[in-house]
């Protein structure tokens, strides 16, 4: 066996990220609707916020003793990786056992341990394929989903966002007919419905929000944040879904207000800064004055929900009100003789083709080949490109018929005893934003987030949308942090 040093780029500079030019703003150019730009959500999506399933025996006893035994192996790992691995074999040799539904439940806990997405988001969507009414799959997945939807992406598959709606009502609804498991204290089964209640109704906003229906969003958000007041994510949709109606729902701002407290408290002052920008233009243009937005955002953040006045105490433009007569003078562009317009620009999964069709895959970035293949969906083109950089992932991992392992440097993004979500290309390092899940075999020692390290190990999956990959037999080395 050999290993195979990976650079990043991994070629001189002429055939690096540049290779052939993207999009330079993916929030402006993804197909996610009319949203303002989102906070970024990297925190949330490391480890839902969904408590893995009780740790049950079967709850009857199998006639065959050999599929008893499989289950039974599997269920008293301690390991995540390994338990997750006997649960995906024993579905493999009894896929008709009366014991499906528990297996794939393990599998899910097992997964969500291991912090690997990929297999997370797939036990999950298996698992409500076999349960419809499985409200532990369908939280992970409307979390997962709305928190995707809500990241930067130059493009998103159709129809992604009314999943997530589906999602959020379908979970409401399997909610009020969700028994309490016998070996779950009250307690704690109220406090994992009070979370999926949290987690559906801000899915369901989410949805109707990207639909326009700011209205119906608003009914939604108001019951999640009933349960969570310190959603940032939710203050900030709130906000959105008061602030974009016509007309403006003033306590919107009340709503900003909090958004950005909280942000702050955090210690994240891009995401504070982001939230800032937009509540600053809408206030301005509701009020003609910057004057008393700062006032909000300091009383906001010891509040959780706008008093009842609140609206009537912002002061209302003469402008906005319709109040004062507007001058409207009419402009008539006509373009110079013999003017040529530009082309329109290619579409991102356009580029995503020319780049493999006109360059060898194997001379392309690795952020290259991550943009190839996060468009894999696009269209037929699409796969096939994706096909291409893919197989010229996997010949780089075969030398002479002997198997070779990948050596590749990232930045820690979260990491506990059985893996680590990390970022390879440099944009992913600036933004935090993990691409790769990487399962460690021995780590002596757990990385500290934001610590540089070279993986050593095999690329073996990925996922399209969005880009995650999957490193397996994995070893790490530390460089720095």
């Amino acid at each position: 066996m050999c290993i195979v040093t990976v650079l990043i780029p991994l070629f001189p500079a002429a055939h690096a990220v540049a290779c052939f030019e993207k999009p330079v703003n993916p929030q402006a150019s993804q197909n996610t609707g009319t949203l303002p730009p989102q906070p970024s959500q990297t925190e949330e999506i490391l480890e839902p916020p969904v408590s893995p399933v009780p740790l049950e025996p079967p709850r009857t006893k199998l006639h065959n003793s050999d599929e008893y035994h499989a289950y039974m192996a599997a269920f008293r790992s301690a390991d995540p990786v390994s338990k997750a691995r006997g649960m995906e074999d024993f579905l493999v040799r009894y896929p008709q056992s009366e014991m499906k539904i528990q297996a794939l439940e393990q599998a899910l806990a097992a997964y969500q341990q291991s912090l690997n997405q990929v297999k997370l988001e797939d036990a999950a969507q298996r698992l409500l394929q076999a349960d419809t009414s499985n409200v532990r799959a369908m939280s992970i997945l409307a979390f997962l989903k709305r928190t995707y939807a809500t990241q930067g992406a130059v493009w998103m598959p159709e129809g992604y966002t009314d999943e997530v709606l589906k999602l959020g009502r379908q979970g409401l609804n399997a909610l009020s007919n969700w028994q309490r498991p016998a070996s779950m204290p009250d307690i704690d089964f109220q406090r994992l419905r009070n979370q999926m209640t949290e987690i559906f109704a801000g899915a369901a906003g989410f949805g109707l929000l990207q639909k326009k229906d700011y209205a119906g969003a608003r009914s939604y958000f108001q019951k999640s944040l009933q349960i969570d007041p310190g959603s940032v994510q939710d203050n900030y949709q709130m906000a959105i879904a008061h602030l974009e109606s016509d007309p403006i729902e003033p306590n919107g701002f009340w709503y900003c207000g909090k958004a950005i407290r909280l942000t702050q408290k955090q210690g994240n002052p891009a995401s504070a800064s982001l939230i800032q920008n937009y509540c600053n233009a809408k206030y301005r243009k509701y009020t003609g004055t910057p004057e008393g937005i700062d006032n909000i955002v300091a009383s906001a953040g010891n509040e959780t929900a706008p008093a009842a006045d609140f609206a009537q105490k912002i002061p209302k433009s003469d402008v906005a009100a319709g109040k004062k007569d507007r001058v409207i003078q009419e402009v008539t562009v006509i373009a110079p003789p013999n003017m040529k317009f530009p082309a329109a620009k290619r579409s991102a999964c356009e580029l995503a083709v020319d780049a493999v069709q006109k360059n060898d895959p194997h001379q392309l970035s690795f952020s290259d080949w991550e943009y190839v293949l996060s468009l894999r969906d696009c269209s037929p083109a699409n796969k096939n490109a994706a096909e291409k950089v893919w197989a010229s992932i996997q010949s780089l991992q075969t030398r002479k018929g002997h198997t070779a392992l990948l050596k590749i440097p990232a930045k820690v993004i979260s990491a506990n005893q059985y893996g680590i979500l990390a970022a390879i290309t440099p944009e992913n390092q600036k933004a935090n934003k993990a691409d790769v899940h990487i399962s460690v075999e021995h780590m002596e020692k757990i990385p500290s987030p934001g610590a540089m390290i070279n993986v050593i190990g095999s690329i073996t999956e990925y996922r399209a949308f969005p880009i995650m990959l999957l490193m397996e037999h994995s070893s790490i080395e530390k460089t720095g942090s």
